[in-house]
């Protein structure tokens, strides 16, 4: 049993799990994995939390990405739905930028990469560069940083709007 964002499980919830995991009959029925932020190791170090957490027998905590971290995670991403370089790459100078501006968190470096591939794609090209993620970084609301100053991104392009070439007008009734 996998469960995402446990921190926000209530306590009577996270005891009902805990009784889960009790129900053996001489050997492990079940398996629980408890997937949270940092604030669920917090959870768990509370008294009223003690038996549950005595049953954790591992704990795995995902930091963040360096700066080849995140290229290799990027390529990975894109080769995972079908990307190869010959579609779609980001150049060193937008991975750089994805770096600063996400710390190398793997959940932010997903939502900026996402919002440049959106820009390249409605400029129709496959190589995203620095304008695309600044870009993204600006719709974001997301500063790099940089030696611990903010970087100047560029103003966002606007989408270019679907014109409506339908010629026929109706009449108003």
């Amino acid at each position: 049993l996998v469960i995402d964002e446990a921190q926000n499980l209530s306590a009577p919830l996270l005891d009902e799990i805990r009784a889960l995991s009790e129900m053996e009959a001489g050997r492990r029925l079940l398996q629980i994995v408890l997937v949270g932020q940092p604030e669920l190791r917090s959870r768990l170090r509370a008294p009223e939390m003690q038996k549950i957490a005595q049953r954790v027998t591992t704990v795995c905590e995902l930091r963040p990405l360096n700066r080849e971290g995140v290229g290799g995670y990027v390529a990975h991403r894109l080769a995972a739905v079908g990307g190869a370089r010959d579609r779609v790459e980001f150049s060193s100078q937008a991975l750089d930028l994805v770096f600063r501006g996400s710390a190398g968190i793997a959940r932010l470096v997903n939502r900026i990469c996402d919002r440049a591939l959106l820009y390249g794609y409605l400029e129709r090209t496959s190589q995203i560069g620095r304008t695309h993620v600044g870009r993204a970084l600006h719709d974001l609301e997301i500063a790099p940083l940089q030696f611990g100053a903010p970087i100047a991104t560029p103003e966002p392009a606007v989408a270019p709007a679907v014109a409506n070439t339908d010629s026929r007008r109706t009449a108003p009734s």
